[in-house]
C-alpha cells in the first residue's frame, strides 16, 4: 500500500469531511454512542463539564472504548478529559488525584505530531531535564490504513533495508494490561526468546525493544497510527482511551469512525 503524505491539519480535515457523508448507521469499534452536549443543569449534581465539547463526564466516558485503565491509585480516581486535536477534539480517560490531575496537549507537526504532558496526577514534572515537555506519543496520519503507516515509519526508520523487511505487524506478547487493538512490529522470534527481556531489539526505535525500560506499542484506530512509550509503573492515562470526536450539525458529538479495517496481525 503507498503512504500518502500530507500535514495533519489538512489530514485531519478529509478524514473528518469523510466522516460528514457517511451514514449515521455505520459501525466499527469506534463509532460510539452520540453525545448531546448538555448545559449545566442536566448534569448531575457536582458534576464537571468539559470546556471544549460541554459534555458531562457521564456522556463523554460512553464515547470512550474500555481502554486498559486498570484500578487506579490510592486517593485517586479515573476521569475523562479533552484536549484540542487541530480541527477536533481528542477525548482520553486521565488520572485525577489529590496532589494533582494527569494532561495532556496534541502538538501538531508536519510529518508527525505528538501528545505531551501538560501536567502530572502525582505532582510530578511534566518536562524532562532540559524543559522539554515529555512525550506520551507519537502521532501519524497520511493512509487510511493505520497498520500500514505504522509498519511504513518503523521500517522507514531502520538503516538496513533488508532488515527492515524482516519485521512486519504483530500483536503484542504480552497483551495483558495494553488496549485491544495494540500492536507491535517485530520480526518473527522463536518462542524461548519471546520470553527473555532482554532480547536485542530487531526493528529500529519503533520495534518492539523488551530491553528498553518501557512499554511501547502502536494503536492504529480512526485513521491514525499512535506509537505509545508507557511506563512500567501505574500508568496515569488510559492509552487505549483517545477518541478523536466532531460535533455534527445538530449539536451532538460522535467518535470519528474508522477510514477502514486494516489487515489482521500475523
Amino acid at each position: 500500500m503507498r503512504i500518502v503524505h500530507r500535514p495533519l491539519a489538512l489530514t485531519l480535515a478529509l478524514v473528518a469531511a469523510s466522516a460528514c457523508s457517511a451514514s449515521d448507521g455505520e459501525g466499527g469499534a469506534t463509532n460510539r454512542a452520540m453525545a448531546k452536549a448538555p448545559s449545566a443543569a442536566t448534569c448531575a449534581a457536582g458534576e464537571r463539564t468539559l470546556s471544549v465539547t460541554g459534555l458531562c463526564q457521564r456522556a463523554a466516558a460512553a464515547m470512550l472504548p474500555p481502554g486498559s485503565k486498570g484500578t487506579p491509585m490510592e486517593g485517586c480516581e479515573w476521569v475523562v478529559r479533552e484536549t484540542p486535536f487541530a480541527t477536533e477534539t481528542l477525548l482520553y480517560r486521565t488520572l485525577h488525584c489529590a496532589r494533582g490531575e494527569t494532561n495532556v496537549e496534541f502538538q501538531v507537526g508536519n510529518h508527525q505530531s505528538q501528545l505531551v504532558y501538560a501536567s502530572r496526577a502525582d505532582g510530578g514534572a511534566a518536562t524532562d531535564a532540559d524543559g522539554a515537555p515529555l512525550v506520551l506519543a507519537q502521532v501519524f496520519a497520511g493512509d487510511p490504513d493505520g497498520r500500514a503507516r505504522a509498519l511504513w515509519e518503523t521500517r522507514d526508520s531502520m538503516q538496513d533495508p533488508a532488515a527492515a523487511k524482516r519485521c512486519d505487524v504483530r500483536p503484542p506478547y504480552q497483551p495483558e494490561g495494553l488496549p485491544a487493538d495494540a500492536v507491535i512490529i517485530d520480526i518473527a522470534r522463536a518462542r524461548g526468546d519471546l520470553e527473555r527481556d532482554d532480547a536485542a531489539p530487531e526493528c529500529g526505535p519503533f520495534g518492539y525493544n523488551p530491553a528498553g525500560g518501557s512499554i511501547d506499542f502502536w494503536r492504529t484506530s480512526q485513521g491514525y497510527a499512535w506509537f505509545f512509550r508507557m511506563g512500567t509503573d501505574l500508568w496515569d492515562v488510559d492509552p487505549g482511551s483517545f477518541t478523536i470526536v466532531e460535533k455534527r450539525a445538530d449539536g451532538s458529538w460522535r467518535a470519528l469512525p474508522d477510514p477502514i479495517a486494516g489487515p489482521e496481525p500475523r
